[in-house]
């Protein structure tokens, strides 16, 4: 099954348990680097060819990865994503600890793996507001000096259509 039919069949699982009907916190954000992992399966490809195999993905990803697999230890947790393009996304499904995760990753410059040229918009579906703070720090983590010293929010603006004010207020309430 393909990234996208993933994502939206997780989408759909979430919807069905009520998920999605949970109060909504939305972060702004982009990521500190970007890693270059391994795609399972692939490994072979990537011998043959020299170009398969390699995925480049934000670092956010993974620390929400982790953050959900071991943090939430949600037995029931599931990932679909990341997709692949200029809009990359990546959903993640903890259902027994009430939890809901839509992150997009936007192309927001000519050079796609330059970290300055990406931007993130992390939707988080809960009513366990210790999650969205524990989130909202994980993130906050990736950078030496907090994630607020470290956004274009230009970018963000142009990408999001949103109020870096607003996005800046939200950050400040769960950071606090």
């Amino acid at each position: 099954m393909g990234k996208n039919k993933d994502l939206k069949k997780l989408r759909q699982l979430a919807e069905g348990l009520g998920l999605t009907e949970l109060p909504t916190t939305v972060l702004y954000g982009r990521p500190s680097r970007v890693d270059r992992i391994t795609r399972f399966g692939e490994d072979v490809l990537s011998l043959i060819s020299g170009i398969y195999g390699k995925m480049k993905i934000p670092d956010i990803i993974v620390a929400l990865t982790k953050y959900c697999k071991e943090t939430l230890n949600d037995p029931s947790f599931k990932q679909a994503g990341p997709s692949a393009g200029r809009t990359s996304r990546t959903s993640y499904l903890a259902p027994e600890s009430n939890v809901y995760i839509e992150l997009v990753n936007k192309i927001a410059g000519v050079l796609a793996l330059r970290v300055s040229n990406l931007v993130t918009e992390i939707t988080i579906y809960t009513d366990n507001e210790k999650y969205i703070t524990e989130i909202a720090n994980v993130v906050n983590s990736l950078f030496k000096d907090g994630i607020l010293a470290n956004m274009i929010w230009d970018k963000v603006e142009d990408k999001f259509k949103v109020n870096r004010d607003d996005c800046i207020a939200t950050w400040k309430s769960l950071l606090a």
